[in-house]
């Protein structure tokens, strides 16, 4: 009731209409659920396409469009996560349940190797941050994602 209230006075506010979503979710309103949450994909699609695609995991058991949904998040996010977990880490899970096992071991190949790529970065970045050292550290970069590798 007090996000309805709210809503009106912040109509474009993501935050609430995803808040709104969460009770539908929870008891199995699944359709009324996802209208919620569509509406705060449509108003910030960066900030809540792959939680849209989690919920479609987790709740609904969507795998297939969760798929969509987060290969189309993580091709302009590549190194964001959702719920804890990396975006390669999802779609791997999803195409596991599918039983695509060739397209699962490959994204979760891609999930660990830039969690391992992360830690090796934020290692260094500590690293230079406790000794003052100046390594040269470039930056994160789109490119670096692409096969997991670097």
């Amino acid at each position: 009731m007090y996000l309805d209230s709210a809503l009106l006075i912040e109509p474009k506010n993501t935050r609430l209409w995803q808040q709104k979503s969460m009770p539908n979710f929870k008891s199995g309103k699944y359709y009324d659920g996802m209208r919620f949450l569509n509406k705060a994909v449509e108003l910030d699609t960066l900030a809540y396409l792959g939680y849209r695609g989690f919920m479609k995991c987790v709740f609904m058991k969507d795998y297939a469009n969760k798929i969509i949904d987060l290969k189309a998040i993580h091709q302009k996010r590549p190194i964001d996560q959702t719920m804890d977990h990396s975006y390669p880490f999802w779609i791997g899970i999803s195409y596991l349940k599918l039983g695509k096992l060739d397209s699962a071991d490959y994204y979760l190949g891609l999930s660990v190797n830039n969690a391992l790529w992360m830690f090796e970065k934020s290692t260094w970045l500590r690293m230079e941050e406790a000794f003052g050292t100046r390594y040269k550290c470039n930056a994160l970069k789109k490119d670096d994602f692409k096969d997991g590798s670097k």
